[in-house]
Order: C-alpha cells, then sequence, then structure tokens
C-alpha cells in the first residue's frame, strides 16, 4: 500500500500489510494538496497497530521494491504535465 498520511497512521486487525510512501502524480495535484490544506509531510512510516496480541501485523515495503507512477487523466484540458508532489524519499 502506498500512503500519503498527515498523522501517523493506525490499523487494528489486519494481517499481511505492506507500506511505503505514496507514489503517484497526477496533473494539478499540487492545487488538490494545497486545496486540502495537506502538509508535505508524509508519516507513512509511523504505522500504530492496535492489535492486542502484540505481533507484527504490517512490514515497510523495501525501498527497491518501491516504484513511481505518473498518470495522465483522459480528456484534461489542461496544460500541466503529471508530476509527484509530496516528498518522496
Amino acid at each position: 500500500m502506498y500512503l500519503y498520511c498527515a498523522n501517523d497512521p493506525i490499523i487494528e486487525a489486519s494481517t499481511g500489510l505492506k507500506f511505503a510512501p505514496f507514489n503517484i502524480g497526477y496533473p494539478k495535484l499540487k492545487e488538490h494538496a494545497e486545496a486540502a490544506n495537506l502538509t508535505l509531510e508524509n508519516k507513512w512510516e509511523l504505522v500504530f497497530d492496535f492489535s492486542a496480541d502484540g505481533s507484527e501485523k504490517f512490514a515497510q515495503m523495501a525501498p527497491e521494491e518501491w516504484s513511481t507512477e505518473l498518470q495522465n487523466i483522459p480528456d484534461f484540458e489542461g496544460t500541466e504535465q503529471a508530476e509527484l508532489y509530496f516528498d518522496y524519499p
């Protein structure tokens, strides 16, 4: 799961999850993020697990497995190109 999270993400009663930083860019992403008042800080790796048994139910995806993806929007009439906006290590 490629994740952007302004606050520490929380899971419970989950198994087999793998997390990596949000990796998608598209035209107007910066405008959308600013309109939603999203910060550039991404706390994707600060997962808190509420599971009662204390065992790890998630892992971080290895950086060599990460990839980015730039999406074009069909019938988009603007001149903006797809670009990443959030910090991506």
